[in-house]
């Protein structure tokens, strides 16, 4: 029970840089709930409710613990494949994989007759493979990265893919289909300010995202599309001015895709202010 719920608790928060190592913190307090539960159990043994009775199976107690735990490794696989659905980082995906055995592993705690039935050595062999795959999505994947890019070649392109992920605006690759100009976001952190999120934009088009735009922005791609040419230009949206900056990218003399970048445009008043706040801070 514990385990389920402060896995829920796990995946719903967000990520953070820790400024101190709590490990052995947690270590220590693991160490003393275990021992706790130990005690209580050996100590109380006959005081305890009844979980399972030999020949009868499981009581209602047990099962009314099963089930919501069940509940709770469910929450966590939409979860998982919520933020799946969000980054596509494989390792959300291992970590679904993992509480749908566990899921059924605590559905079979609910069946079995006899602790040496084959229900119950299943509902074990599920927990053992759930335990694996998230060690799987949140340890071992952590190992393979931190190995693959020991490599110095490897780190500075991990490195640039992270600057580019903390970049406040937005990079983006244009693919003419058609008639119609499609959308690749590289990265940014502006897009989630603007209010969309990359699957609003992704392999979509202007009128898909942001119809009220799309006549005047795609008049600028296809001038850079058909001649081949560097273009700047703004545009307002939500009271906020942004600049877009469009490049082509050529192959064998043709412009295969465009490649494109958005930034906010700073008022003049709020330069003014910080230009005032830095003299300040210099006195």
């Amino acid at each position: 029970m514990i385990e389920s719920l402060l896995m829920v608790i796990v995946l719903v928060s967000p990520d953070r840089e820790l400024k101190k190592d709590p490990r052995m913190a947690f270590l220590v307090l693991c160490t003393v709930i275990i021992s706790t539960i130990s005690f209580l159990i050996f100590k109380f043994e006959n005081s305890l409710p009844l979980l399972f009775i030999e020949g009868s199976g499981t009581t209602s107690l047990k099962n009314f613990f099963e089930y919501g735990v069940s509940l709770l490794h469910f929450i966590s696989i939409v979860i998982s494949l919520y933020l799946y659905n969000e980054n596509k980082n494989g390792q959300h995906l291992y970590v679904a994989l993992a509480f749908m055995f566990l899921f059924l592993s605590e559905l079979i705690f609910t069946i079995y007759q006899s602790v040496y039935d084959i229900d119950n050595f299943t509902g074990h062999i599920y927990k053992v493979i759930g335990y694996y795959f998230i060690m799987k999505g949140f340890y071992f994947s952590s190992i393979s990265k931190d190995s693959l890019f020991k490599d110095p070649q490897e780190r500075i392109w991990r490195e640039t893919e992270e600057m580019i992920q903390t970049h406040y605006g937005i990079l983006f690759k244009l693919k003419k289909q058609e008639n119609d100009f499609v959308h690749l976001v590289i990265g940014g952190g502006l897009l989630t300010d603007l209010g969309f999120s990359l699957n609003e934009v992704n392999g979509k088009t202007l009128a898909e995202f942001l119809p009220e735009k799309a006549a005047r922005i795609e008049k600028y791609y296809e001038c850079v599309w058909r001649n081949n040419e560097k273009m700047v230009f703004d545009i307002e949206l939500g009271g906020n001015s942004y600049a877009i900056s469009l490049m082509p990218v050529m192959n064998s003399g043709q412009v295969v895709e465009i490649a494109g970048a958005v930034m906010g445009i700073v008022k003049h008043s709020r330069m003014q202010r910080c230009s005032r706040d830095t003299k300040t801070g210099s006195l």
